[in-house]
């Protein structure tokens, strides 16, 4: 029998239009022939999906850590066909535990009021037979992010950002917890200097935009003083 809502597997070798990595199990229906799957950690870290930006293309920051792709494409295949990978140990159902830090209560009351949110707002996915009614009518979640933009007034990238998450640790409220500990330490400042990767954001100062037009980089603010002729 075809692995249940949540879990996670992994395919060893490509077959049947699935490529070898680490997947979690969303729907499993006998009666339509449908298994839908989420790749979420291939093991070729050079596979993508079409679009975005080719790779190898020269970046303006080129020093500046690129942020992981999010994940959440179906991958569809028929009931009997993954049936058939599983009997051959094709596919092996994995056990993946949540960092520690899952576990413990958040103490700042943002925190707890943004992970409430988040949870709120990842209603609709984290119902079952929401999820499930989408996939086999709509065949896809564009009608559930729809009507949780509409509902909550939150963007189509924030809903997909928050269902890649929970693509990646877990269909539980538990996977949307907030991580305050992967933004950098408290109170300490950040490198923004000319030569860091990362700079100043926001709309800079006149003095900054002439440095920038002068010197090429933004630095610190510069006290510009006409020569005055007599």
């Amino acid at each position: 029998m075809p692995l249940s809502h949540n879990q996670p597997f992994r395919v060893l070798n490509d077959a049947y239009g699935l490529v070898k990595g680490f997947y979690r199990m969303v729907l499993a229906e006998r009666a339509s022939d449908t298994v839908i799957c989420i790749l979420f950690r291939p093991e070729d870290p050079t596979h993508r999906r079409p679009g975005g930006r080719p790779i190898g293309i020269a970046t303006k920051r080129p020093k500046q850590t690129p942020k992981k792709p999010l994940v959440g494409s179906l991958s569809k295949i028929s009931y009997q066909l993954f049936q058939e990978l599983l009997d051959n140990r094709e596919i092996v159902p994995h056990s993946l535990e949540l960092h520690s830090s899952y576990y413990t209560d958040l103490k700042q009351k943002k925190d707890q009021a943004l992970f409430n949110k988040r949870c709120l707002t990842m209603q609709s996915f984290l119902d079952f037979e929401q999820l499930r009614e989408s996939l086999l009518v709509q065949g896809n979640i564009g009608e559930l992010v729809r009507k949780t933009m509409e509902k909550h007034q939150v963007s189509n990238s924030h809903v997909r950002q928050l269902w890649s998450i929970l693509c990646t640790y877990g269909f539980t409220e538990r996977s949307l917890r907030i991580r305050r500990d992967l933004c950098g330490a408290p109170g300490k400042k950040r490198l923004l200097s000319p030569n860091a990767s990362r700079q100043k954001s926001g709309r800079k100062t006149s003095q900054q935009r002439l440095n920038k037009a002068l010197y090429g980089i933004y630095g610190q603010s510069v006290d510009f003083h006409p020569e005055v002729t007599h």
